[in-house]
């Protein structure tokens, strides 16, 4: 039980600080949301590695009771299938990116990453994805987008790679499975995403696209859209009014001023690691065997008078 409390009191105190540090501005640096997110998928091997030095927990005979151990057993089976469940669902989306690769034909290489077409299989627009081998899929109608279509649609997709974006989204999910219980880990999941499209829409432009003309690719592109998900779908209906309208809102496509992040991720990963630590007392009430209370109820009170 205590890992549960500790974990949804880290989630809490990481969406706080997240949130606080992109109040003004929500494309506030991304790495911030992506290392809470980490912290959140190993923060179970954090919790098991770390030894219990902080005792928050009393140890409860309660606990150790036939009804505690059921319900705790039952909570236990419950995380596991929707574990499981999650499991399930980031693996058929990875058998979906495998079976793309496997129909598609390779039209270039950019700097390291594959630039590649998808023929006979629908996909949601152009994506980036490959950990170990980056991959940019496109669908078929990349043959008849104009040249300069393409270059925007290209430097979108690596400034993706060039972020170690496809990484750090395989490691947001992976904090969604383990946590799929807590809505808080799935809202920064969502504005993890959301801040890596700011940040490679703010690439783009500084590139020297205009603004008005990346605008008008993203909404093409989402006009083509088709209705399924992807792992990071460039135009996807659900991102593209906040990051027009972000667009709108900063005319020179720079993004928000640079804050020292690292020191409050120091400061999520101290606090994520302490209450890691946190546990039941160390040296609490030790439970009596039944033999022994047995053996002391039928044990004379007055072993020093005569029967």
């Amino acid at each position: 039980m205590h890992l549960f409390v500790t974990s949804v009191l880290f989630s809490l105190f990481a969406g706080a600080m997240v949130y606080l540090t992109g109040r003004r501005d929500p494309a506030r640096d991304p790495r911030l949301t992506g290392w809470a997110l980490i912290l959140l998928a190993i923060y179970p091997l954090l919790a098991a590695c770390l030894p219990k030095w902080i005792g928050l927990f009393p140890t409860s005979a309660a606990a150790d009771s036939g009804a505690g151990t059921s319900w705790m057993g039952l909570c236990g089976w419950i995380w596991l299938a929707g574990f499981l469940l999650g499991g399930c669902r980031l693996g058929l989306a990875g058998m979906a990116i495998r079976s793309w690769k496997k129909r598609s034909v390779l039209l270039s290489k950019v700097h390291g990453v594959e630039l590649r077409m998808v023929v006979g299989a629908a996909i949601p627009g152009p994506v980036a994805v490959g950990v170990f081998h980056p991959l940019v899929l496109v669908p078929p109608t990349w043959r008849i987008w104009s040249d300069e279509t393409r270059r925007i649609v290209l430097e979108h997709e690596l400034a993706h790679h060039r972020r170690k974006d496809p990484l750090f989204r395989w490691m947001a999910e992976s904090a969604c499975v383990v946590n799929w219980f807590n809505p808080l880990v799935w809202w920064l999941a969502r504005r993890f995403v959301m801040q890596c499209e700011y940040a490679c829409d703010a690439s783009v432009i500084a590139k020297g696209v205009k603004k008005s003309r990346y605008v008008g690719v993203l909404c093409d592109l989402a006009s083509h859209d088709s209705p399924s998900e992807s792992m990071a779908a460039m135009a996807h209906h659900s991102t593209l009014e906040r990051r027009v309208s972000r667009l709108a809102a900063q005319p020179d496509g720079s993004p928000s001023r640079a804050f020292h992040w690292w020191l409050v991720a120091a400061g999520l990963a101290l606090a994520g690691s302490a209450l890691a630590m946190m546990g039941p007392r160390p040296g609490g009430e030790s439970q009596v065997p039944a033999e022994e209370v047995q053996a002391r109820w039928a044990a004379n009170p007055f072993p020093g008078e005569a029967d």
